[in-house]
């Protein structure tokens, strides 16, 4: 009778490991698109800064020409 649970003991360890496993992997993978979304987040942030830089400079630009006239 012990052997019987020995069995089922052994055997919901090694599904407990490999869920684990999963789980850390899941959670690593998580973390890696994290970073890649963050990292996105700061890239797009700095294109729109420069488009609306640039922007604002070329309307300053057309403002300055429209009082020349």
């Amino acid at each position: 009778m012990e052997n019987k649970y020995r069995f089922e003991i052994d055997s919901k360890s090694l599904e407990i490991e490999k869920i684990s496993e999963q789980y850390f992997e899941s959670k690593r993978l998580h973390q890696l698109s994290s970073t890649q979304v963050d990292s996105s987040k700061i890239e797009y942030e700095k294109v729109i800064s420069d488009i609306k830089k640039r922007h604002q400079e070329e309307l300053t630009e057309l403002v300055s020409d429209n009082h020349t006239l």
